[in-house]
Order: C-alpha cells, then structure tokens, then sequence
C-alpha cells in the first residue's frame, strides 16, 4: 500500500492521511504545494534588480541572504523565476607579494598565528599553508632543561633526564618517572591485593621458563646471597620447611636401603680419594662426602643402591634437582665401574 502523508510527500508503505475522510482533496505539486498558492521565495515580493545591486556591492550570496532576511537558496530561486542566471563570483585570493611574504618572515616565527591571521586578514589554516610553501618556521619558547636528554614527567611535574624514565614499547621514555610510575603501581596493589595476586600468578605461567632461568643466573654469579635467602625463608616458613624435609625423610623411609650398604658405600669412595665427578681430591676440609641421588627425591627417585652414589659437597650442591646424565653426562652403573676398578688396582 502507499500513498501521501499529511505534508503531501509521496510515501512507500504509507497509508493516506486522507484514508477513510469524504472531503476531496486537490492533487499536490512537488514539495508539497498545491496549485495556484505561490511558494514561499514568490511570496517576499523581492524585486531581482535589488537582488542583482547588492550582489554587486557584497559579491557574497551569504550576506546578500542576510541582507534581505531569506535564505541563499531563496535568492537564486528569485532570479531564477524572473528568467535571471545566477551570477557566480570567485573568491579573491590573496596575493602574496614580496612585502607580505617579509612581513610573515618577521612575524610567524614569533607571534602567535591567530594575531598573525589577524593582521593579514586571512584565517589561520591560510597563514600556516603559506608558511609551509615558503618554509617558515615557528620558533617555540623551549624550558631550559627541555632537550634531547631531559623529559617533563606529568607525576611529579619536574623535568627529569631520560634515564630516570622507564621506556615504553616504541623504546620513548614514558610519561611518569620511575619514582611515580613506582608510588602509583603500590597504592594500585594496596587497593587490589586479590586483581595483583591473579596477575602475578598469569604472568608466572606464561613466562616461567624465563623467570627460572633469570633467576637461577643471578644466584649462579651471587651463592652468597642464595644461603642467605635460603636461611631467610626457612625463618619464615618454618611450617612450609618441615613439610619439605618430611617429605624428603618420607621418601627415604620407603626405600629399601640400609644404614649399612651406605657405610660401605662410602668406605668404598673414601679408598677411591676423589670425587667421580670433578675428579677433585676429597680432604673432608675443603670438600667433604655428601650423598647423591641420580634422580632427585624431589623427582621421584627413590632412595635406593641402584640410585645413590658419594660426591663432593660443591658437585652436589651444583647437580641440584638435575639428574647425573643431564648434569655430567654419566650414570650410576658407570660411576661405580669406575670406582669398583681403581679401588681393586690400588689394594692390589
């Protein structure tokens, strides 16, 4: 179904608005006129001889608009009706000559663009366009610690050396300094302890074979420090370090190793003199005989003959939770041939 609406216009869909009245209604032009009633460009009664003067004086269809109370289309439509072509007028365009052109390169560097514009009687968008063309450039006021190697931190409002700045992803110091960046990070944690934990915990899943390298190099180069944080943690889990050493004693217990195979065990390593691993000379000084498991109980080895032979403290202490193959190369059955051999050739 379609029709008109109330304002005469042809709608799609629409029902009528005269749909269901008796009253006939006359046929509508185009805009929704009806015929024989004028519009409302015929109705100012405008003479177009005073449209063509002041056209002539503005040379501007905006102010001659204005001047008559109408809008710029209702003007062209006035002379159209009357058998007149607008007239068109082309902007004037200011010329620049070589006195305008010293004029701007005594004052653009300087003075504010809109006194500039002001001055000129163009806008502001016109100064800069011709500034570039003629490759002026403005002169900024710059802060005495403004250059390459200083930054104005919006934390602490002070200028600061960029090495004060932590750098962002482009490799730019960042907006705050460290010491702001820092202060903010530890009120955002005292507010959000649970939001902190969450993230700590992501970030430790997605690089955590980075982390356990960064960190396992930076004790390497510092064992001192490692015997500190260790003795430091042990004072303050003391529950979380009983567990551990009653799990390492648990796992002895299940083994089926005695007091007596490991005595032997360790005269047997004690004729042989040297560690089986460094081949350096045990003086129980120095170095002393410490056990070791070829894989860790930490690992789940077990504490048993076939997985346990003697090695220097600082071997051991190196090994860590690494397996004797992944540390050095050889076995248990090796290392006890090795030994079993020179122990045999010496009593011999």
């Amino acid at each position: 179904m379609s029709g008109r609406d109330k304002r005469g216009r042809f709608v799609k869909g629409h029902r009528p608005w005269s749909a269901g009245k008796t009253k006939d209604i006359e046929p509508r032009l185009s805009g929704g006129r009806r015929p024989g009633i004028p519009n409302y460009s015929a109705r100012l009664n405008i003479e177009p001889e005073e449209i063509l003067k002041v056209l002539q004086r503005t040379r501007n269809y905006r102010k001659t608009a204005k001047h008559f109370g109408c809008s710029k289309p209702t003007v062209r439509n006035i002379l159209r009706r009357n058998g007149i072509t607008p007239p068109k007028f082309e902007r004037p365009r200011s010329v620049w000559t070589e006195e305008r052109i010293e004029e701007l390169r005594r004052m653009y560097p300087t003075i504010p663009t809109r006194e500039v514009a002001e001055y000129f009687k163009t806008t502001e968008m016109n100064i800069i366009k011709q500034a570039e063309n003629f490759g002026i450039k403005k002169i900024r006021k710059q802060h005495p610690n403004r250059t390459s190697t200083h930054k104005y931190c919006s934390g602490c409002k002070q200028w600061k050396p960029h090495s004060e700045f932590w750098k962002n992803k482009y490799g730019n110091p960042a907006s705050e300094c460290k010491l702001c960046n820092n202060k903010r990070k530890m009120n955002y944690v005292r507010r959000n302890p649970d939001k902190e934990l969450i993230w700590r915990k992501r970030y430790y899943q997605k690089h955590r074979d980075e982390i356990i390298k960064k960190v396992t190099d930076f004790y390497k180069k510092r064992p001192e420090l490692r015997k500190l944080y260790n003795k430091r943690w042990m004072k303050r889990n003391p529950d979380k370090y009983k567990a551990v050493r009653a799990r390492r004693e648990k796992r002895k217990k299940d083994g089926n190793i005695s007091s007596d195979d490991i005595l032997r065990l360790l005269i047997m390593f004690k004729k042989y003199g040297c560690c089986p691993i460094c081949d350096k000379v045990v003086d129980g000084k120095r170095r002393a005989w410490w056990l070791e498991h070829d894989i860790p109980l930490s690992r789940g080895g077990k504490h048993e003959l076939s997985n346990v032979i003697y090695d220097c403290n600082i071997c051991n202490m190196k090994k860590g939770t690494k397996t004797l193959k992944e540390f050095c190369g050889m076995t248990v059955d090796g290392i006890l041939e090795k030994v079993q051999k020179e122990v045999k050739e010496k009593v011999a």
